[in-house]
């Protein structure tokens, strides 16, 4: 399902050139649970927005579904982000003058899927993630694992292939993480390929496969 050659994500910083990512490869097939562990600076993120049609590399190559990505318009990047890619993020990233269903449902908007099959779709994801009694909240009135649960349920609403998890416990107490993890393993066993970024060895631990990261590179598995 995805496939990463030699790829390569440099920035500048004064006169030095600074490798993000160098020569990575990556291999990853469909309903897989991968976790990415490496402290702050290693690459994880710039490899997460790159897996995630966020960014390109300098070099190299990244195939989704055997498909280049690199030879894609914006506009078919953008249409992949929005149905083959469903993301979470450490800060949640809700509306906070919309209700959990109103963030569940915007991106089913931005495709204009009809009334009846948003409320539908949004109903489900919601009732997946357990929260059906706090549809109506805002965030503000929802705990921190509350927010990534909604945040969950906004992200698989489209039916993605893929769901990428950008330190999802970052924000989180020990008891909510895992109750975010379980809701993840649960989505992973239904079919769904995950990709989780995270510092924390033990929250890597929940992740089938474990890849290591330091100063832009894959350790040896």
């Amino acid at each position: 399902m995805i496939e990463l050659k030699n790829i390569s994500k440099t920035y500048t910083l004064g006169n030095e050139k600074i490798y993000a990512l160098k020569d990575v490869n990556l291999k990853i097939d469909a309903g897989e649970f991968v976790s990415i562990i490496g402290p702050s600076g290693s690459g994880k993120s710039t490899l997460m927005n790159i897996l995630g049609c966020l960014d390109v590399p300098d070099d190299g190559e990244y195939y989704l579904d055997n498909i280049n990505v690199a030879k894609l318009s914006d506009d078919k990047l953008a249409e992949i982000r929005n149905s083959k890619i469903g993301f979470i993020f450490q800060n949640f990233n809700l509306l906070p003058k919309l209700t959990a269903i109103e963030n569940v449902e915007l991106p089913l908007m931005y495709r204009g899927i009809n009334n009846k099959q948003r409320h539908e779709r949004v109903i489900k994801a919601v009732e997946s993630v357990g929260l059906i009694d706090r549809i109506n909240h805002r965030p503000n009135e929802l705990s921190g694992g509350q927010q990534q649960r909604i945040a969950i349920a906004r992200a698989i609403v489209g039916e993605p292939d893929i769901i990428l998890a950008d330190e999802p416990t970052g924000n989180l107490d020990s008891k909510a993480g895992k109750e975010i993890m379980d809701v993840l393993v649960n989505l992973n066993e239904m079919g769904k390929t995950i990709v989780l970024i995270t510092h924390d060895l033990s929250i890597s631990q929940y992740g089938r496969r474990i890849i290591k990261m330091v100063d832009g590179k894959f350790l040896p598995e």
